[in-house]
């Protein structure tokens, strides 16, 4: 009895051990909202980062799923946001937008990343000018990137794609 009675006991306080460490864990969230977090669509990182405008596409190639798969953004140190969009069919991540404040680095993701830029030009994207690279990705399939200047950020769109289908997607971001 006293034994059954010392294992409830020691599960009792591993049970409050527990609980403990993820109210600590969870403290920093709520203390600072504005660092980088996951949120749960565009207008409620919107409103938490107190941003004007996070700039999406209006076109979608087929095959691509809306709503981004995975929304981060931040407030502090500085504005940025990071929109993770998935294919349907896959599920692999295709498409990454990354919209940061001018002057400022975010570390890009891995799961579109350039390893053979096969090239890399200038190109007017409706009267902005953009760095367009073309290449190969880390599992052999074809990859664009661009990258423009947008109203005080730095916009970069990463595809899984020939540069035309990002071109389109670009484009419409830009109406």
């Amino acid at each position: 009895m006293k034994k059954a009675l010392n294992i409830l006991i020691f599960l009792f306080m591993l049970l409050i051990l527990i609980i403990s460490l993820k109210v600590i864990n969870f403290i920093p969230s709520i203390i600072n909202r504005e660092t980088l977090q996951r949120y749960r669509s565009i207008e409620e990182a919107k409103h938490r980062i107190k941003i004007d405008h996070i700039y999406v596409p209006s076109y979608f190639p087929q095959g691509i799923n809306w709503p981004p798969s995975e929304i981060l953004a931040q407030g502090k140190p500085y504005k940025a946001v990071v929109l993770k969009f998935r294919h349907g069919g896959s599920g692999e991540v295709v498409m990454i937008i990354y919209q940061v404040e001018l002057n400022r680095h975010i570390t890009e993701e891995r799961e579109i990343r350039i390893v053979r830029v096969r090239e890399s030009v200038k190109y007017s994207l409706k009267g902005k000018e953009a760095d367009l690279l073309v290449g190969i990705c880390e599992d052999e399939e074809a990859c664009s990137k661009i990258s423009w200047t947008e109203d005080g950020f730095r916009m970069t769109i990463s595809m899984k794609s020939t540069p035309i289908e990002l071109l389109r997607i670009a484009e419409s971001v830009r109406q």
